[in-house]
């Protein structure tokens, strides 16, 4: 049977994920938390086991620095001379910190090899109680004079003034400048701080830890009595073993784990009773368990909750993507779960941005086409225009109207030079109304008779910018299809005023006017460019769409006409105070 809902197979899935993984586990975890308490045990008897022989070596290699003292002239001159208090106090004034910051050291002795300058940091000078060469100390130091000698616990009993503790010694020989031996030094180390560390090393509440040193004797320990110690320690040194292994003490089953130090040779035993570690296992997989089964009916309320809030979020994002099939790619929701779905929507979001930026590019692409299409045209000069305002000034020129030729030839560089601009597309509107002005000086030459205008424009809009020739076009169709055609004398008047938050430029004439299906085509053709190439509108419809290509469709220019009587064309542009970068 084909499930094809999500709702539906999603318990499926949960239960055979979730909830049936989650109760094998657990099974397997009752029937096996013996041997897991049991491995549990050696694996902390075996680092804690590790942790002791590493304090040790940290204790020793400690202790062994303050042998350097070995080569120190002070220290070989106090052997080779006669003892005098004044030497006795330097070195104790110069070695006696030692013992001030390293509170486990007992003592420090200085041995002269003629038993003559004897020196203990704590006492002062001392003469020996023992007879050097039968000590252990003395014979593996004598042996081994070139390295750093570990003495196993041995009573403190160099001199009568010594304490009787049991110490572990770090020995080595002091030798002159001519290699000849003239002494020891012997660093007494504390056994209390090895209790310590035993102790730490225990595990569980009956747990046993004992070191013993190369020869099996016992330097330290923790956890057992006066009365089982000689049992343990002789089980443990009779079956001499390393590892783990399984042992009942008192009828308790117990682990024991032994490990020797490469660097002492030392042994340490740690033992823990399987009882200690399993009651604690017991309660902790009881406390599992409660929790496994609270944790799954938390889980089946989650999995209930969370099927909900993720099929709602596909629910949106399947609506989201219906709607941009039907063409909406705007405000599309986001799904804000760090989760697929949430990726989904976004990969989905992003294709709609992509497409839309995609749409507004080709649409940026076009719009700069006809930009280039329309400054194209623009920049055409118009020959005939050209043509007869030469033939004029040549004219005048013949009929020595000498005032009338400068006036129109000033007005053709002008009307030339601010056409140009210098490149520039947006001038100031005190120069766009320049322009035009020197378009009409010439024209009334041409149409002496006909042609009368009027400009009116607000001194305050003069320092505003404007896109260059946008009046012109609509004065010539003005003359060319208004006053023209008129058998009497004809009118332009050119205002210019703010109208709120707009520019408003009027062009007004007294000709033939326009018949109103001429002048609805005509109102048509500014909203859509027309196919058939009309050329009587052309200069209006480019000045229209420059406008509404450059600022928006709320601007551009507004036909009103009246047949045989006038015609006006209202131009609407922004309060521009700056050039734009972008025309």
């Amino acid at each position: 049977m084909k499930i094809k809902s999500i709702k539906n197979f999603m318990p499926l899935y949960y239960f055979i994920f979730i909830i049936l993984p989650v109760t094998i586990v657990l099974i397997f975890i009752f029937n096996g938390f013996f041997d897991f308490g049991r491995n549990s045990i050696k694996l902390m008897l075996k680092q804690s086991t590790q942790q002791v022989h590493s304090s040790i070596i940290e204790y020793v290699k400690d202790s062994e620095s303050i042998l350097d003292i070995s080569s120190d002239e002070l220290l070989i001159d106090f052997f080779e001379t006669v003892p005098s208090e004044s030497k006795e106090q330097n070195i104790i004034k110069e070695y006696s910190n030692i013992l001030k910051t390293r509170s486990y050291i007992e003592d420090i002795y200085f041995i002269s090899i003629d038993n003559v300058n004897n020196l203990s940091l704590k006492t002062g000078i001392f003469e020996l109680s023992v007879t050097t060469t039968m000590q252990d100390w003395y014979i593996k130091t004598k042996n081994n004079p070139r390295t750093i000698n570990i003495i196993s616990t041995h009573p403190q009993n160099y001199s009568n003034m010594s304490s009787g503790n049991f110490v572990i010694t770090l020995s080595r020989m002091v030798s002159n400048s001519n290699n000849k031996e003239v002494g020891l030094i012997l660093v007494d180390l504390s056994i209390s701080r090895l209790t310590e560390l035993c102790k730490k090393s225990v595990i569980g509440d009956n747990g046993i830890s004992i070191l013993f040193d190369d020869k099996g004797q016992r330097i330290a320990g923790y956890g057992i009595d006066n009365d089982e110690q000689n049992n343990i320690i002789s089980m443990i040194l009779e079956s001499n073993f390393t590892g783990f292994k399984r042992i009942s003490f008192n009828e308790k089953p117990a682990i024991a784990y032994s490990d020797n130090s490469d660097l002492t040779g030392w042994r340490n035993v740690n033992i823990a009773f399987e009882e200690d570690f399993l009651k604690a296992e017991k309660i902790r997989i009881i406390i599992m368990a409660v929790s496994l089964i609270v944790w799954i009916i938390i889980a089946l309320i989650g999995w209930k909750l969370a099927s909900v809030a993720i099929l709602s979020q596909i629910s949106r994002l399947k609506a989201s993507m219906m709607e941009a099939a039907d063409g909406s790619l705007d405000d599309h929701p986001h799904i804000s779960w760090p989760n697929e779905v949430s990726d989904l929507n976004d990969s989905f979001i992003k294709l709609i941005k992509r497409i839309t930026v995609l749409m507004q590019r080709n649409m940026d692409e076009q719009r700069m086409i006809r930009m280039s299409e329309l400054k194209a045209l623009q920049a055409q000069i118009n020959p005939h225009f050209l043509y007869n305002t030469l033939d004029s000034i040549v004219w005048l020129a013949e009929d020595e109207q000498k005032d009338e030729v400068v006036t129109m030839t000033l007005a053709l560089a002008r009307f030339f030079r601010i056409g140009l601009s210098k490149g520039r597309d947006i001038i100031y509107i005190h120069e766009e109304v320049e322009h035009v002005r020197n378009y009409l000086i010439i024209q009334t030459f041409r149409y002496i008779k006909k042609l009368q205008y009027v400009i009116d424009v607000e001194e305050s809009l003069s320092n505003l910018r404007i896109p260059k020739l946008i009046l012109q076009p609509i004065v010539e169709n003005s003359l060319y299809h208004g006053i023209k055609n008129k058998d009497s004398m004809g009118l332009i008047s050119i205002t210019g005023k703010l109208e709120g938050n707009k520019v408003l430029f009027e062009i007004k004439d007294n000709g033939a006017g326009i018949k109103e299906d001429k002048l609805l085509s005509l109102q048509q053709n500014l909203e859509k460019r027309p196919d058939d190439g009309d050329i009587t509108s052309f200069g209006m419809i480019n000045v229209h769409e420059r406008i509404q290509l450059l600022f928006g469709k709320e601007y551009g220019i507004r036909i009103f006409s009246e047949y045989d009587i006038e015609t006006r064309v209202e131009i609407w542009l922004p309060v521009l105070k700056r050039d734009i970068s972008d025309v």
